[in-house]
């Protein structure tokens, strides 16, 4: 067994403490630090420092001065020759910001960093009624943030909640350091824009209560308040063409022009939005078809002769037999759209039927409009289908002849636009 003899007489480490005095550093950047780290040992222990999450061996004292160096340290002394060691935590806080972005990290008393928001721009687009959130960002810790404008705030986020169209305006946001000796504040502002769906205010025409003589131009205004603006097009019920506009002209209006006009507003916000408005050309009756000069049937058997007009306003109808100058009483008058009205006479034939028979049409525009059609003895004869003369609803330059038989078709053609013609009568009524 061996002794081991010291000289001198060894101690410690004992009563390990810091100067300053503290367990808790505040540092203000850019203003240097030391923190000496002391401990009674005999003889002297080796002292040193590191920073929790690194490796490196600091030596002491420790010198404090920039941000980067906020954190916790430990302070070891080891004594070489008793091989014992304590440690003692050391909290650092360093105070900086809001610096200027391009100036160095020391010029705490000119105040915050540059300015920026979570969205990187001077304007912002917001639909109506959507939540928004805009952050005020900055590099600085412990500053106080203000927002002010329409809506204001006390922290970084500006809330913007179901944003209506009258808080569009400009935002500003303020951050001060409140740890600086002099402090010193920053501020950026940002246009907040609100866009919104179509509404049309009013959609109107030149023609006084929505009537106008044929061969009139028409101008037609359709005004929308919208945000970003909107595409405004025009339409019709009586044609697949489409116009652009706030404005659009109807030039030389036809009679076959009466209907609806609709305009349509979209701006990409929502759904399109439109609204209407009728249009009555004022114009003499005409027939919507060509005449059969004549319609046959046998004695006892019924014939019916029909007349297809357009015509605005209503046009009255007067059936006269030719050889008796008698005024007969037409089955029905049927208007089957907004201007095309449909009169239908049925007769019994008997000898003194067979003739011409005429029906006078007048709608106080223009002058009155006679037709003829004769009736004559089906007998010994190939009679078709059914006895009528009628009229199709189709196109001027499609317009023929046809029989009963074809009749549902001619329905079939009157029935176009209805939606639209249920739509203007009840505009009408209103």
């Amino acid at each position: 067994m061996s002794l081991r003899y010291y000289d001198n007489f060894t101690d410690g480490p004992e009563n390990t403490q810091f100067n300053p005095n503290s367990d808790n550093i505040d540092v203000i950047e850019g203003k240097s630090q030391s923190v000496n780290c002391l401990a009674d040992c005999k003889p002297d222990c080796k002292i040193n420092w590191s920073k929790d999450g690194s490796t490196t061996i600091l030596n002491n004292p420790l010198s404090l001065s920039t941000r980067d160096q906020t954190g916790s340290y430990n302070c070891t002394v080891r004594h070489t020759v008793l091989n014992k060691q304590l440690t003692k935590q050391l909290n650092v806080q360093i105070y900086y910001g809001p610096d200027e972005l391009t100036t160095s990290i020391n010029i705490i008393e000119d105040g915050p960093d540059r300015l920026t928001f979570s969205q990187d721009v001077t304007s912002i687009n917001i639909t109506e009624g959507r939540n928004q959130t805009i952050s005020c960002l900055t590099d600085c810790y412990k500053c106080n943030y203000k927002w002010t404008g329409l809506i204001s705030s006390s922290t970084k986020d500006l809330v913007l909640t179901q944003i209506k169209r009258n808080q569009e305006g400009n935002y500003r946001c303020e951050a001060t350091n409140i740890k600086n000796t002099n402090p010193k504040t920053r501020s950026k502002s940002i246009q907040v824009n609100v866009h919104y769906q179509p509404n049309i205010i009013s959609i109107t025409s030149d023609a006084v209560n929505n009537k106008t003589d044929e061969g009139s131009d028409v101008i037609f205004n359709c005004n929308v308040n919208s945000k970003p603006v909107s595409t405004i097009t025009w339409s019709s019920s009586t044609s697949t063409d489409t116009n652009n506009g706030q404005q659009w002209t109807l030039t030389q209006a036809k009679c076959q022009d009466t209907g609806i006009y609709i305009c349509t507003a979209n701006n990409g916000i929502g759904q399109s939005t439109t609204k209407s408005l009728p249009l009555n050309i004022r114009c003499s009756p005409r027939i919507n078809g060509d005449l059969k000069d004549e319609v046959m049937n046998r004695l006892g058997e019924e014939v019916t002769i029909l007349i297809d007009v357009i015509a605005y306003p209503k046009p009255s109808f007067k059936w006269i037999q030719e050889s008796t100058g008698q005024e007969l009483t037409p089955d029905t008058t049927q208007q089957v759209a907004t201007n095309n009205y449909i009169s239908s006479l049925t007769v019994t034939i008997q000898q003194s039927s067979f003739g011409n028979y005429i029906v006078t049409v007048n709608n106080s525009i223009g002058c009155d409009k006679s037709y003829t059609t004769k009736i004559i003895d089906g007998a010994n004869k190939k009679l078709p289908e059914e006895s009528y003369a009628t009229f199709s609803n189709r196109n001027p330059e499609e317009r023929r002849y046809e029989d009963l038989n074809t009749r549902s078709e001619v329905n079939d053609n009157n029935q176009h636009n209805s939606g639209n013609v249920k739509e203007y009568e009840n505009m009408r009524r209103n």
